[in-house]
C-alpha cells in the first residue's frame, strides 16, 4: 500500500505468471493501483499494468470488457481502446464478433480496429449501428491539430465499414436525419478526394509508360544505326 509509481510496476513484473493471469487480481491492480495522486499527477498508467498481464488473460473477452466498463464509468468520453487497449489485447478479440459487438457499446471507437471480415459483413455492421445509434455523441479528433468534432456513434461505425458498405442505402437510413446529411456530405468529399488521387496516380503511370516506350524506341533506332 505504501508503494507508488514505478515501484508498483516493478513488483507486478516480478509476480508469478499464475498471479498475472488471474483476472480478479489484475482487475484489482488496474482499478486500485492506477489513477492520479492528490496533486493530480498520474501515478500509474492503466496501460502499463495491462501489459504485465498474461497473453491468455489479454485474450479473455470478459476481462477486457470489465476493464472497458470500469474506465467508461470513471471517464465517460475516454478513448478507452486507443489509450489503454490498442496493441495490448489479443488480436483474436478484434476478430470475435461477440466481443466487438459488446465492446463497441462501451467505446464505439474500437470498431476502427475490428477485422476486415467483420467490417465487410452487412449483418454485423447493421447490428452494431442499431445498438449504438441512440447513444451519446462521441468526440473525435479531426485533421486540424487539437481540434475536435462531435460524431454520432452509428455514423462512426458506418464510416469505418468497408468501402462497399458505406453507400448501402439500408445502412444509411439507420442514421438520424442530421447525422445522415452530414455523413453524405463528408462521404462525397472523401470519394471525390480519393477519385482525384487515383486519377493522378493513373496519369503518372501513363506518363511513365510513355517515357519507357520512347526510351525503347530510341534504343531500337540506335541499334539499327
Amino acid at each position: 500500500g505504501k508503494k507508488k509509481g514505478r515501484d508498483v510496476l516493478t513488483l507486478l513484473s516480478h509476480a508469478s505468471e499464475k498471479l498475472r493471469g488471474d483476472s480478479a487480481f489484475m482487475y484489482w491492480a488496474v482499478t486500485t493501483c492506477c489513477g492520479h495522486t492528490p496533486t493530480g499527477k498520474v501515478q500509474i498508467h492503466r496501460r502499463d499494468v495491462l501489459k504485465l498481464a498474461t497473453s491468455a488473460l489479454l485474450g479473455d473477452a470478459e476481462f477486457v470488457l470489465s476493464i472497458m466498463g470500469y474506465v467508461g464509468d470513471r471517464v465517460p468520453d475516454a478513448d478507452t481502446h486507443n489509450m489503454y487497449l490498442k496493441g495490448v489485447i489479443a488480436p483474436s478479440l478484434l476478430r470475435d464478433r461477440a466481443f466487438v459487438y459488446q465492446a463497441a457499446q462501451c467505446d464505439v471507437r474500437v470498431i476502427r480496429s475490428a477485422s476486415r471480415d467483420l467490417l465487410g459483413s452487412v449483418c454485423f455492421v447493421e447490428s452494431v449501428m442499431r445498438a449504438v445509434v441512440d447513444k451519446n455523441a462521441v468526440p473525435v479528433k479531426i485533421a486540424v491539430p487539437g481540434a475536435m468534432t462531435i460524431c454520432n456513434p452509428a455514423r462512426m461505425v458506418l464510416h469505418s465499414a468497408s468501402f462497399a458498405l458505406r453507400w448501402d442505402q439500408k445502412l444509411i437510413e439507420i442514421l438520424p436525419e442530421a447525422a445522415r446529411k452530414e455523413y453524405l456530405v463528408v462521404s462525397r468529399f472523401c470519394y471525390r478526394r480519393a477519385r482525384t488521387r487515383w486519377q493522378r496516380a493513373v496519369r503518372v503511370l501513363v506518363a511513365i509508360q510513355r517515357m519507357h516506350k520512347d526510351v525503347e524506341a530510341r534504343d531500337a533506332s540506335a541499334r539499327e544505326a
